[in-house]
């Protein structure tokens, strides 16, 4: 499920501004800037040999419970069985002494946040609106409930809409209910809050 590496420090001169970077190594990619950060986890951008770009999620073993690492796992497992245009991709899963890694696809143009306060034409809301539900029904398809479904979580890449962040996701049978209470109060529907 998730293969054991060794993970190394590089540094890198730059030949023409003498800048150095430090850039920490995993399987074959490699990655330095942090562009996000969760409750447990640190994301950066980073690059394979060829210079493509992905997002290294890295999650402190440290940090997890056995019920979030259960999660985790589980996180992986969905990643891995979804294929669509709509759901952030994940390459790899790597595991060090120390830490978990999720290679994943780079979603260059950022999240929904950050289009609130814009005006965007109908057309565009439209569009977001329709790949957006083109997304949920293929978890529904899948039996999977995302469970934190909010505006931070919906990546844009050139103009696509992508799902990420399965942390709390769960598949459900036919015949089955959820009734834990998770994911972010200020997303959550007014009845879920209610009990």
């Amino acid at each position: 499920m998730v293969e054991d590496i060794e993970s190394d420090l590089e540094l890198e001169v730059d030949p023409k501004t003498k800048s150095k970077t430090i850039w920490k190594k995993v399987g074959a990619y490699r990655f330095s800037k942090e562009i996000g950060r969760g409750a447990f986890s640190v994301v950066s951008k980073g690059y394979d040999v060829e210079g493509n770009e992905y997002a290294v999620k890295q999650i402190s073993k440290a940090k997890l419970t056995a019920e979030q690492l259960k999660a985790l796992k589980e996180e992986i497992r969905i990643m891995r069985l979804v294929k669509s245009e709509h759901i952030v991709k994940l390459y790899a899963a790597y595991q060090s002494k120390d830490n978990y890694y999720l290679i994943l696809e780079y979603c260059s143009g950022g999240d929904l946040d950050s289009l609130v306060g814009k005006r965007l034409p109908e057309s565009k809301i439209k569009q977001i609106i329709s790949q957006l539900t083109k997304a949920l029904k293929t978890l529904t398809d899948h039996s999977i409930m995302h469970r934190d479904l909010k505006l931070s979580n919906i990546l844009i890449s050139n103009d696509i809409l992508k799902l990420a962040d399965f942390g709390v996701a769960r598949t459900l049978g036919s015949n089955q209910f959820a009734n834990t209470f998770c994911g972010t109060p200020l997303y959550m529907a007014p009845e879920i809050l209610a009990g």
